[in-house]
């Protein structure tokens, strides 16, 4: 059986992370099964990285691009110091979208727009969710 999908959601608003956190709830069943966890900042969201144990570490992380404070190049460069965190995809969800030609850092593996509508969020929740299982299942033949 396959271990568990971890998902780090890096979101200073609660109503956004509640609603993600709903979305995530109202998908089909998953097998393996999805953990969500939640840091309210980037600082707070380092340190769980820093002290994560293996089996806890994300297999993507999804940030708020507005979030208050340190902003998300610290994020970047706490995981880019984490070589366990190398593959790991991390993906923005945004309140506004990006403009054309914008420079994005290549370890961005996406750039979404919150949509107004669950069931549009709910699209996108089901397409990190994939995205996580594809890095889990293969940091999982890594280690074979």
């Amino acid at each position: 059986m396959e271990s568990k999908i971890n998902l780090l959601l890096v979101d200073d608003a609660g109503e956004d992370a509640g609603i993600f956190a709903y979305a995530l709830d109202t998908l089909p069943y998953q097998e393996p099964p999805v953990e969500l966890h939640h840091e309210w900042s980037v600082d707070a969201a380092c340190d769980f990285l820093k002290k994560a144990a293996i089996d806890d570490l994300p297999d993507a992380i999804v940030v708020d691009s507005f979030l208050r404070g340190p902003n998300g190049e610290q994020l970047l460069e706490c995981i880019d110091c984490n070589p366990r965190l190398t593959s790991v995809p991390i993906v923005v969800l945004s309140g506004a979208q990006v403009p054309e030609g914008a420079g994005i850092n290549p370890r961005i593996k996406v750039h979404y727009t919150k949509p107004v509508r669950i069931a549009e969020l709910r699209s996108i929740v089901k397409e990190i969710v994939a995205t996580a299982r594809k890095t889990a299942n293969e940091r999982n033949a890594e280690h074979v």
